[in-house]
């Protein structure tokens, strides 16, 4: 149940509470099951590194 609560984008305190949980780093362990958003940024930063920086003047300036 945590796993997809955490998934589907519950709070640790909600998952903590369905769970019965009466300490915090017991829930802690399914923060680690939600890494979209991590992925995301990673794989965000990875496309601006690859672009050239021709373009990335040209989206700056306005020029092409």
């Amino acid at each position: 149940m945590g796993s997809f609560q955490t998934i589907t984008g519950a709070s640790t305190a909600i998952v903590g509470k369905t769970l019965g949980h009466k300490n915090p780093n017991s829930t802690a362990v399914y923060a680690r099951m939600h890494l979209d958003p991590v992925r995301e940024s990673m794989e965000t930063s990875v496309a601006a590194m690859e672009t050239p920086v021709e373009k990335k003047v040209a989206n700056i300036t306005g020029k092409k």
